[in-house]
């Protein structure tokens, strides 16, 4: 059975997430004391439920399972919301033992490699560009995988990956419009962390 494209993007969002606690989220902003983060969440915007994230992680597992081992009870999502079908911001944490640069580095070349196999097993057609950006001072390393359903509708994932207080904070943004990017970029790259 072939599963839609916009799922197996959101998907890709498991593979940095280990069980932490969760946080309470107001209906505009959520906060993560473990990182001191704090994200506002765009007017218009839904919180997504646990059932349908574990409803996406499961696809992820399946699809990703060849390339890496995934154990779901170690699997957070500490914020999720979309708007519509094809628009969605998902937010994990993983805790890091060590925060040695070469080795995260390294971590972040092994991520591309698994995102672009994925996509090839998958058979979807993908252009994909990577690089860094600061968030609030904060290095975060950007990939970004941009595809198209067969009915035409560009998907675009972008995936930030971050350390923080010995966690990686690996957010990912799904978009198929310009005023929906607009609206999650800003969330993401105007959101704070406690210095």
């Amino acid at each position: 059975m072939k599963k839609p494209i916009f799922l197996l993007l959101m998907a890709f969002t498991i593979l940095s997430s280990y069980q932490v606690k969760q946080f309470e989220t107001s209906p505009k902003k959520y906060t993560n004391e473990l990182i001191g983060w704090t994200v506002k969440i765009p007017p218009g915007w839904e919180i997504t439920s646990l059932k349908e994230q574990k409803r996406v992680e499961k696809i992820g597992i399946d699809l990703l399972e060849d390339f890496v081992e995934l154990d779901p009870e170690k699997l957070s999502h500490i914020l999720a919301f979309h708007k519509g079908r094809n628009n969605a911001f998902d937010a994990n944490l993983e805790i890091i033992d060590s925060m040695n640069q070469v080795n995260y580095a390294e971590r972040m070349h092994n991520f591309k490699y698994i995102m672009m196999e994925a996509y090839k097993r998958g058979g979807i057609p993908v252009d994909t560009t990577s690089y860094t950006v600061q968030i609030d001072k904060i290095p975060f390393h950007v990939f970004i995988a941009t595809t198209v359903t067969p009915s035409g509708v560009p998907l675009t994932q972008e995936m930030y990956h971050g350390c923080i207080n010995n966690y990686e904070l690996g957010v990912m943004l799904a978009y198929s419009e310009e005023k929906e990017k607009k609206a999650l970029r800003k969330a993401l790259l105007k959101s704070k962390f406690a210095k």
